[in-house]
């Protein structure tokens, strides 16, 4: 044992935990710069052997304070830059393990008692009659990462709910395939006005809007909606407002469908109604569609989500968790067989025993530049229970 103390305690232990130490942040930069913030936290902060290194850091420099007699009068200089070192890490560890990272966001003049977790949460709630079962952890995803992980939700009287992670999206939009007896007919639109590309997914008997322009599929609520009727492979098309020009595509077989006349509504076809900036390809139709999503190219605007495979009496299913535009997550619910199951993924909403109130934000620019060179603001820290109110100035 002492032995092994005076090798942790040796200035050759100091050298070789100090260069892994600057090797390991080094690492997470760029593991950060390349891919995400969350992968530098599972690879490098948050791992055991990182922490590892942390607590034997910590080890070595009290070691050293008493096998170098640091304490002595003529030896301050090195005891408080040891010193400093322990205090610094272990504060860290008091935060890594007994604190919590979290945002509240608050307009000038308002107030708030609400933060946001730093990283997401999977949040699991079954019901099965009165027997209420929850699950609520920390669930990282990071590109550079190995992400798996799994739980088990054991019930009273139906068995256990196997729960696995499958994958992961970053800005996922939907998309469709053939491959589902139960799916909807639909079809699938590419639709421009000249500036920007939107595919769009109209159900049948259903009515939506792009660009502000309505198309409907076998749905006649909408007057002014461009309709689409019959099924996939034999589609047909009519538009009570005006006429549309049509080109073939590739060769641009240039034509006019009448105002209000019925036309074959076919694929590799442009369709563009006069007096918009809109014009209508058909990409795809299905009749028995199966919802799948895929990561958004080029400019297309998507929600991240988290693809759960769920195991329940030999069935399995898959169930996207949708994050909205603000990083929280809304519940999903999963049919079973006697239980009411539940799944979200996303920030966590944690409510305060206290308010903040944002009396003034203060953002000070560099002379002659738009560039920022401080923020400040002025807040009020209420709470009622205690009845306080206290101003404070957070920089």
């Amino acid at each position: 044992m002492k032995k092994i103390l005076n090798l942790i305690f040796s200035s050759k232990a100091t050298l070789i935990l100090l260069i892994i130490f600057t090797i390991a942040i080094g690492v997470a930069t760029f593991i950060e710069e390349v891919y995400d913030t969350t992968s530098a936290k599972l690879l490098v902060y948050n791992a055991k052997w990182f922490e590892f290194t942390m607590l034997l850091l910590v080890l070595n420099f009290i070691g050293s304070i008493k096998k170098y007699h640091l304490l002595r009068k003529g030896k301050i200089t090195g005891f408080l830059f040891h010193f400093a070192f322990v205090v610094i890490i272990i504060g860290a560890g008091i935060t890594r393990y007994i604190g919590f990272e979290g945002m509240m966001h608050i307009r000038q003049g308002e107030s708030s008692q609400t933060i946001y977790s730093a990283d997401p949460y999977l949040s699991i709630k079954a019901t099965e009659g009165a027997e209420n079962y929850s699950y609520h952890n920390p669930a990282l995803i990071g590109a550079a990462a190995k992400n798996s992980f799994d739980t088990k939700i054991a019930t009273k009287n139906n068995g256990s709910i196997d729960i696995r992670f499958k994958d992961y999206i970053s800005n996922g939009v939907e998309s469709y395939e053939e491959g589902n007896e139960d799916g909807p007919t639909l079809i699938e639109l590419t639709i421009s006005d000249g500036s920007h590309k939107d595919v769009l997914y109209i159900e049948d008997g259903k009515v939506k809007e792009s660009h502000g322009f309505p198309i409907s599929f076998n749905n006649s609520e909408r007057a002014e909606a461009l309709n689409i009727t019959g099924t996939p492979g034999e589609l047909y098309m009519s538009y009570p407002v005006a006429a549309v020009k049509t080109a073939q595509m590739p060769e641009m077989t240039t034509g006019l469908i009448p105002k209000d006349s019925l036309a074959e509504f076919k694929p590799k076809h442009l369709y563009a109604p006069k007096n918009t900036k809109i014009s209508i390809v058909l990409t795809n139709s299905f009749e028995s569609a199966k919802l799948k999503y895929v990561s958004g190219e080029g400019d297309a605007k998507g929600q991240d989500l988290m693809i759960m495979e769920v195991d329940f009496k030999g069935k399995k299913q898959e169930v996207p968790l949708i994050r909205d535009k603000n990083g929280t997550g809304n519940f999903q619910k999963v049919n079973l067989d006697g239980i009411d199951l539940q799944m979200a993924y996303g920030l966590s909403k944690i409510e305060l025993p206290f308010s903040i109130k944002l009396n003034k934000f203060i953002l000070e620019r560099y002379a002659g530049s738009n560039s920022p060179s401080s923020y400040a603001s002025e807040v009020t820290l209420i709470d009622e229970r205690k009845g306080t109110s206290k101003d404070h100035r957070i920089y």
